[in-house]
């Protein structure tokens, strides 16, 4: 979920003179896949922006159009104004992006995540993320802590939802249990006169 809610699934770099650096924060442009489970997994595709025309040029070959999801060589896509570039600068440097699927990027992910107990007797827990883009690693917390909300509140709900179907069954099993136990008093009182039917139905 938080790989998704993120778009970590699609990274942007920034291709340095000695190494590639990450562009989380400066790219003008993230990228949304339709399906991200379903991504064919690409190292690396070539990325411009063209401001003025607010246009996406992929591999110098492929124009997409932003804020709406287009069918690529890559799949289906949608590339959205990064909101880190809060001033939409548009850097010269070379951009490019990779495709991975989720769960592989999950797992890459949980070497830099350490919970520990905040002390021994605490309910509460230190979360701590370990990233080159102190952005990023903010997001991938709060994402965590939001998600893990999300589930709680889905938990107790099925919780609910489980208990009270089981109280409605039992119920029903209680009223049919009271409903034979009355039509039997009633046959025994009318078998054995115990009680003056006609008198009772003038009462």
């Amino acid at each position: 979920k938080v790989v998704k809610m993120n778009l970590l699934y699609a990274p942007v770099f920034e291709q340095g003179k000695v190494k590639v650096l990450s562009a989380y924060t400066i790219s003008p442009v993230m990228i949304e896949a339709k399906n991200p489970d379903s991504l064919k997994e690409v190292a690396r595709i070539n990325l411009s922006f063209d401001k003025k025309s607010h246009t996406v040029l992929l591999n110098n070959k492929f124009r997409c159009s932003i804020n709406q999801f287009v069918t690529t060589p890559f799949g289906i896509l949608k590339f959205i104004p990064n909101r880190h570039n809060v001033d939409n600068t548009v850097h010269n440097k070379q951009l490019y992006f990779s495709l991975s699927k989720p769960k592989s990027v999950t797992m890459g992910l949980l070497s830099g995540l350490s919970v520990a107990p905040s002390s021994k007797l605490s309910t509460v827990v230190n979360l701590g993320f370990k990233d080159e883009v102190p952005e990023r690693a903010e997001d991938i917390l709060n994402s965590l802590i939001k998600s893990y909300e999300e589930s709680a509140i889905l938990d107790k709900n099925e919780l609910a939802r489980n208990t009270l179907a089981f109280v409605e069954d039992r119920l029903n099993l209680v009223a049919a249990d009271l409903a034979g136990i009355e039509q039997k008093v009633q046959q025994y009182k009318s078998g054995s006169s115990a009680v003056d039917i006609s008198r009772q139905g003038q009462l």
